[in-house]
C-alpha cells in the first residue's frame, strides 16, 4: 500500500485498510500502513506537510469568494511529542482537481525503534456536518478524529 504526503509517495512493508459502511454506503475508509525502513524519509515528510498544507490553502483561499471559511476546516498542521519516543504529526493531505479531496493523516515516528505509522482516513461523509449522517451515526472518528487516528496507529504498532 502507498501512502502520499504531499508528493512524497511512502510505501509501508505492512499496511491494511477498512472501509467504514453504513445505510448502505461507503461513509469512510481508514489504511494504517507500519514502516520499518526510511523512518527519516517519512519524518520529513510530515514535517514538510506544513509547508505544503499552507501553500495548499493559499491557493484556495485565492480562487475561493469568502477565504475566511477556511477557518472552519480545522485544517492545520500539527506536531507534538506522545511520550516513550512517538512524535505525532497531524495533518489533511489536500489534492484540488474537480473538486477538493482530502485525508486526514496522522504520522507518528519513533526514531530509537526505527519504526513509522501511517494511518489516512477519508472521513468527508462520515463526519460531514451538514450531513443527517453525522447526527445518527455517533463515533470518535467524527467527534475526535485526530486522537482517535493516533490511537488507532498506536494500537497498530502493538
Amino acid at each position: 500500500m502507498v501512502f502520499d504526503l504531499y508528493g512524497e509517495m511512502i510505501r509501508c512493508q505492512r499496511a491494511a485498510s477498512f472501509r467504514i459502511i453504513a445505510f448502505k454506503s461507503v461513509l469512510g475508509s481508514i489504511a494504517v500502513g507500519m514502516c520499518d525502513k526510511e523512518t527519516k524519509r517519512i519524518q520529513d515528510a510530515a514535517r514538510d506537510a506544513k509547508r505544503e498544507l499552507s501553500e495548499t490553502l493559499n491557493d484556495i483561499a485565492r480562487s475561493i469568494p469568502q477565504p475566511e471559511s477556511l477557518k472552519s476546516t480545522e485544517w492545520e498542521w500539527t506536531h507534538k511529542d506522545n511520550g516513550d519516543g512517538w512524535e505525532v504529526f497531524s495533518f489533511p493531505v489536500i489534492a484540488i482537481g474537480h473538486g477538493i479531496l482530502w485525508a486526514s493523516t496522522v504520522v507518528l515516528s519513533n526514531t530509537g525503534a526505527h519504526r513509522a505509522i501511517i494511518v489516512q482516513a477519508d472521513l468527508g461523509s462520515l463526519c460531514d456536518p451538514s450531513s443527517t449522517i453525522r447526527t445518527q451515526i455517533k463515533t470518535p472518528l467524527s467527534e475526535a478524529a485526530t486522537q482517535t487516528l493516533i490511537d488507532i496507529g498506536l494500537a497498530f504498532q502493538r
